[in-house]
């Protein structure tokens, strides 16, 4: 895979495109689906966006992390509000921009942090149509991730974020 004129090694089982890498969730399965030739999973036969997990790379640094835009928006009087905590997840409700009616919901990993060192942190808009949530973080070499993925599994964003991580893993640098 070539980006931003560098080139990295990616399985091709996990390839999608020129710039991307997913699969499938919650199985876990590769894009291309298990190794065995017409072997079943889970998701098979259901479509891409409700479960697929998206990561792009993007050939410029992040522009600003979600913890950051939360402690903006506390900075800025900005309602944020937390919904829940369990062992490994905090959710909180956020007026991101000046809009009062365009709230997110941030999924917060407790247990998980970027390679920035920033909690692990995806957010899904409200005012979305599409039902996508989103990441971003800085993945080194001058680069970031961008994630998507169907706001249906948003709770299992400690679990995804692992599997990123492991996926990230096999990526290497030529």
């Amino acid at each position: 895979m070539k980006v931003g004129g560098r080139y990295f090694s990616v399985p091709k089982a996990y390839r999608d495109g020129f710039t991307g890498v997913n699969f499938y969730w919650p199985s876990k399965t590769p894009n291309t689906g298990p190794p065995t030739e017409g072997g079943a999973f889970p998701e098979k036969g259901q479509r891409f966006y409700e479960a697929a997990i998206e990561l792009f790379f993007v050939d410029e640094p992040a522009p600003i992390e979600l913890s950051d835009m939360i402690a903006m928006a506390e900075k800025k009087g900005r309602p944020v509000t937390l919904v829940s905590q369990s062992t490994n997840l905090d959710v909180v409700t956020v007026q991101l921009r000046e809009q009062p009616t365009e709230l997110s919901t941030i999924y917060i990993a407790k247990c998980a942090s970027y390679p920035s060192g920033k909690p692990a942190a995806m957010g899904c808009t409200h005012a979305r149509k599409d039902d996508r949530c989103s990441a971003y973080f800085a993945w080194g070499q001058g680069m970031h991730i961008s994630v998507r993925f169907n706001q249906g599994h948003a709770q299992d964003w400690p679990q995804i974020y692992a599997e990123i991580e492991r996926v990230l893993a096999l990526v290497k640098p030529l």
